[in-house]
């Protein structure tokens, strides 16, 4: 059993929208395998079992601090959204339909998201989805 990185959660990471690495096990299960080999898997499945018990047995007292952080990073989001906001309708003369088409084009939110992710340090997670702003 062995816990894959490097190239498979390269992969991953474009399904997987999570700052966490999640933990994913490969191997043989073969009954013809070697017993040296089997004693080293069998040691890394237990440690791994242990810690899987112990995270669950520290669950409730982390569900508080989870709970702050998704409060938190909806406070950037919404921060974030409200600048960017206030920044195209500062680019408008007349709040009209017309006016917001000429404003809200691609490339001129992605030079907005470009200036907003050097001058603030906002990861490109804060930001939203520069397709979805242009079709809205």
């Amino acid at each position: 059993l062995i816990r894959v990185r490097g190239a498979l959660m390269w992969s991953l990471s474009r399904i997987l929208e999570s700052p966490e690495v999640p933990k994913v096990f490969i191997g043989s299960f073969c009954v013809a395998a070697d017993k040296d080999i089997k004693g080293e898997i069998h040691e890394i499945f237990t440690e791994e079992y242990v810690d899987f018990f112990d995270e669950l047995k520290l669950l409730p007292s982390a569900t508080n601090v989870r709970k702050l952080n998704d409060v938190i990073k909806r406070a950037r989001k919404l921060k974030t959204h409200a600048m960017i906001m206030e920044s195209l309708l500062r680019q408008m003369w007349w709040k009209s339909r017309g006016e917001l088409k000429r404003v809200v084009n691609a490339p001129n939110l992605t030079r907005m998201w470009e200036e907003y992710k050097y001058r603030l340090r906002i990861a490109d997670s804060d930001l939203p989805d520069i397709q979805w702003a242009v079709f809205w």
